[in-house]
């Protein structure tokens, strides 16, 4: 069972991404890198999990999101920190991003999603407030 501080996650390679398209969700009209961010989950080298975010933050009704399109943690692995370590990283690219929200991929059917403050994400993963530029 990896410890937290043993689950790095980074932002995925071109040669990463060709070995990882048959877990990425397909895209008819782009390839992934173009039309999304891939971050990776490794423990002791070994990719784990990934997350998949728009590569634009997306606005609707007054609010700027960024979208969490694809969540994937291998199976038999501790999904809790690793998922945890993907949201978190997903967070904080919102946040460098100017978003205050992440829009989460529904549990049960995609058309079921979830919108989640930035600060709220934070609070709840247990990581130290953003500070913002006054």
């Amino acid at each position: 069972m990896p410890r937290r501080r043993d689950i790095v996650v980074r932002e995925a390679t071109d040669s990463e991404l060709d070995d990882l398209h048959h877990l990425l969700p397909a895209i008819p009209d782009g390839s992934v890198a173009v039309r999304a961010r891939v971050l990776l989950a490794r423990v002791a080298g070994d990719t784990v999990g990934l997350v998949v975010l728009g590569r634009e933050p997306v606005s609707a009704e007054g609010v700027t999101a960024l979208e969490i399109a694809e969540l994937d943690v291998r199976p038999g692995l501790d999904r809790r920190r690793i998922t945890r370590a993907l949201v978190a990283a997903a967070a904080a690219e919102a946040a460098a991003l100017g978003c205050d929200h992440v829009l989460l991929p529904g549990a049960v059917t995609p058309r079921r999603r979830r919108i989640a403050l930035v600060s709220a994400l934070r609070r709840r993963l247990c990581l130290p407030a953003e500070r913002r530029p006054a």
